[in-house]
């Protein structure tokens, strides 16, 4: 199975259009969309550290969270794609193995938990800068934001629709919790965001 950060752009959409497993999918795409928004945050905080030395040591630190993030999204991009195929066989072994379906759909879901997460830091990061960022970045930082905020709520729904097909009740409510909680501080960040945007 190839690797979505080894894809060329032109053949990585090739495999999302395409009717075939193993591939990516909606989370996958909902991954490398959180991707680009982190690098484009990234990229904002190079240019306002550069514009502001004042701020070197923040942005330093948030530069390097961003590009952690940047490349855990990526990463999760082709973890989707692994827990998707997975979910395909085990959906035809279900009523054998209701285990092992069970399994994979919890996996499956982890990963589009761990994209909200993600969004989740980067759109307060996005909030965190708006205030003091260089300005000529502020198109990138609202840009950024709605594909922060696209990727979280296409994971949340994953999430959801998921959930409908797992049977641990615990596993539900935490996962279902977490989300919940993450997706409503995208929201209000991006709300915020776009508030104090001129």
């Amino acid at each position: 199975m190839e690797t979505i950060a080894n894809l060329t752009v032109k053949d990585y959409l090739a495999q999302l259009a395409a009717p075939v497993f193993p591939a990516p999918a909606v989370g996958s795409a909902a991954a490398t969309t959180a991707a680009m928004a982190a690098a484009l945050v990234e990229m904002s905080s190079e240019i306002t550290r550069k514009k502001d030395r004042k701020q070197e040591k923040e942005l330093g630190k948030l530069i390097e969270e961003l590009q952690t993030i940047r490349q855990h999204c990526l990463a999760l991009a082709t973890e989707d794609m692994a827990a998707y195929w997975e979910v395909v066989q085990a959906n035809k072994e279900k009523e054998e193995f209701p285990a092992a379906h069970e399994a994979a759909m919890k996996k499956a879901t982890d990963t589009l938990v761990a994209v909200v997460k993600d969004c989740e830091f980067i759109l307060t990061s996005i909030e965190e800068l708006i205030p003091t960022c260089y300005k000529k970045v502020l198109g990138d930082l609202l840009g950024s934001t709605y594909l922060a905020e696209a990727a979280a709520n296409t994971a949340r729904r994953g999430v959801e629709i998921n959930l409908q097909v797992i049977n641990d009740q615990n596993y539900i409510k935490e996962a279902a919790a977490s989300v919940r909680d993450s997706y409503q501080k995208c929201c209000e960040a991006k709300e915020n965001i776009i508030a104090s945007c001129p």
